[in-house]
């Protein structure tokens, strides 16, 4: 009987483990702990992820993590892995219109803006006014 258990428990840690190494599916497990920048490019884009490295401390001090999807693959500042799914998915969820190239989603999960292009001025501007982000300025103010 303990072979059992112990086979099963096991078993049990081996999936947790893969379930965890296969990495992020969405963006729920962001939600109410970071805002999200999703930029989608057809090509290679270098000027877009410039950008966004640059910007290093103003996206920082906002709780910002970007996801750059290009057709070479992602690339993002966030420290955790995506799955193979994770792609697709957010394609398929915010980019459905194919005018829609820039999409910044909230603490809360919500679509704050969509945008043609990225124009990250406007963007901090954005979040900036935001109730949840004048509250941490002025926490940090004091």
């Amino acid at each position: 009987m303990k072979s059992l258990v112990f086979t099963t428990l096991c078993l049990l840690l081996a999936q947790a483990g893969n379930a965890e190494d296969e990495g992020m599916e969405n963006l729920s497990p962001l939600q109410w702990q970071n805002r999200i920048l999703l930029v989608r490019s057809p090509k290679a884009a270098p000027d877009a992820e410039h950008q966004l490295r640059a910007a290093e401390t103003a996206i920082s001090e906002r709780h910002l993590l970007w996801f750059l999807i290009t057709a070479e693959g992602i690339r993002t500042n966030h420290a955790g892995t995506v799955s193979k799914q994770f792609t697709p998915n957010i394609l398929e969820r915010y980019f459905a219109d194919q005018g829609t190239n820039v999409v910044l989603i909230g603490k809360d999960g919500g679509v704050k803006a969509r945008a043609r292009s990225l124009d990250l001025e406007a963007i901090f501007s954005l979040i900036d006014s935001m109730p949840m982000r004048r509250e941490e300025m002025r926490r940090q103010a004091e």
